[in-house]
């Protein structure tokens, strides 16, 4: 497992509450929205590194692929 930045950590504990709230996975745009990002890359950027850890699973290529690891600890 990668180890995470405070932000990412961060990131990942925000769509951990709007998974909890919506019942869905958020979109890029409402991550960037959240954290008042100016663009999405900064989102693709820390994304990409949840993925990697493993804590968020899915296919980048495909819209609404995105998951949060259900084996993940709280």
């Amino acid at each position: 497992m990668t180890s995470l930045t405070p932000r990412n950590r961060e990131i990942l504990k925000w769509i951990q509450d709007f998974v909890g709230d919506e019942n869905y996975f958020p979109t890029y745009r409402d991550i960037q929205k959240g954290f008042g990002f100016k663009s999405i890359s900064p989102v693709q950027h820390h994304i990409k590194a949840l993925i990697k850890a493993g804590l968020i699973e899915g296919n980048l290529k495909k819209a609404r692929t995105l998951k949060l690891d259900e084996e993940q600890p709280d």
